[in-house]
Parts: C-alpha cells; structure tokens; sequence
C-alpha cells in the first residue's frame, strides 16, 4: 500500500531569535495509511514544525517531501485531503460557531447537500450543538478548542494533523476525541498528533515518534518502544535526553 507522506533527509531554517526551538535536521519518515501516529518530544524538539511541514505550511530547505496519490495530485486537492487543527485556535471574532463551520464547509468545497448533515454530525461529536450561534470570543477557551478540532475533521481529510489538541478540553471532550481517531483510523485515513499524555498514546497510537532537537531519535508501535527500553515513560527518558514532556 502506498504511503501517505514519505520524508527524505529533510530539513528547516532555523527560526531567528529562538536559540530553545531546534530546526528540523535530515528527517526521514514514512506515514502509512491506517495509522494513528503520537508524536512526542520536549518542548522546542521541532514537532509543531513537522506538522507545520506535513500540512504544506512550512516548506524544506533541504530533502524531499513526497505525497502520495492518495492526498490528490495537486496542490489544491491536497488542500482538501488533509486536516491541521494548530496549537492555538486559528479563529474569526465575530462570527459564531455555525458562520465558523459553514464558512469552512464553503471553502472545502463539502457538496451543498451535505453541507449542513455534516455540521451537525460533528457539531454534535465535539459537543457544539448548544453553543452554535454564539460568537466565538464569548466562549470559553475549551469550547473555541473544540471548534478549532472540528474544523480540522469536517472535511473528513485522509491525513488529519492535530497540534495538541486535547489541551484545555475536560475529560469527556477527550474521550469522545481518541474516538473519532478510532473512527478516522478505521475508514482507512491516518492522523498525526503531538500528544503529553503517556497513557492515552499507550492505548491510542499504533506509532510512536519521538523527536530531540529537530532529530527524529526514535520510532515505533507503544509496546515495541517499551519493550526495548522498559516502559514507554522510559523510552521517551532515554530517546530525548530525560526532559520533561511538553
């Protein structure tokens, strides 16, 4: 089977000012279809950059990145195939949760007849269907959290990048989060999220990625990691230099 995304020796400028951020340096990575990757490593490792990359946000100064067919032949329809849900919410103030997600719908080019079907049916998994007409800054930070993550996932995108996004959310948000994962990962698309949560990538991720200073310095399913080095706590200790998560 093909593979989504293939990475090869890829690298990133560094960003001026910001000696504690690591420029991506000669990644080379593979992401499968089917897959549910956790993507882990301390803070300034490098892993908002390569989602950044994978998103076409962030372009290469050096190596390639290579799309499969499957995300579209063009830019454009690789726009529609896949979802970036950033670190903080990338919102409109102003506009209520319903403008937000018909807007989106709009400009991903969803089918009108579907248009409003598929509002709803992901208004009501993310928990938005009581707040919809109102305006998006007189919502609590959790909530403008949970649109931000429907956004990325009402075009239903074979490639779904998550940045975080189970920071904020109450506990039952973050549930109902691992399983639309389940669910995306079933239809036969993959994700790739940076996630702190140790215990949810163990029951949650089929492939772990742990990055240091911009270097991916370990890859594997959960239980391989943990096999080779003990535990996945200790994994990540040995692999990234024994810093906190973040």
């Amino acid at each position: 089977m093909e593979p989504l995304v293939t990475l090869e020796d890829v690298r990133t400028r560094p960003l001026p000012g910001r000696e504690d951020h690591a420029p991506l340096a000669h990644v080379s990575l593979t992401l499968a279809p089917r897959q549910v990757y956790a993507l882990l490593g301390p803070r300034g490792a490098g892993k908002s950059d390569l989602l950044r990359l994978l998103a076409g946000r962030l372009m290469p100064t050096a190596g390639l990145v290579r799309y499969g067919l499957a995300l579209g032949a063009s830019n454009e329809a690789r726009i529609h195939n896949i979802g970036y849900c950033a670190q903080r919410p990338e919102l409109a103030p102003g506009l209520s949760v319903r403008d937000h997600l018909s807007l989106f719908a709009a400009i991903a080019k969803l089918p009108e007849t579907q248009r409003e079907g598929r509002i709803e049916q992901v208004a009501q998994q993310l928990e938005l269907l009581d707040c919809m007409e109102s305006p998006i800054e007189e919502g609590p930070a959790e909530m403008q959290q949970r649109l931000h993550v429907a956004l990325s996932m009402l075009h239903t995108p074979r490639l779904w990048l998550l940045d975080e996004p189970f920071a904020g959310l109450p506990g039952a948000a973050q549930e109902t989060l691992w399983r639309n994962l389940a669910e995306h990962r079933e239809l036969g698309n993959t994700a790739v999220l940076v996630c702190s949560e140790l215990a949810r990538v163990r029951r949650g991720a089929d492939h772990v990625l742990l990055l240091r200073r911009g270097t991916l310095v370990g890859q594997g399913t959960p239980d391989e990691l943990a096999e080779r080095h003990g535990s996945l706590e200790r994994a990540f200790d040995v692999l990234t230099g024994n810093e906190a998560l973040n």
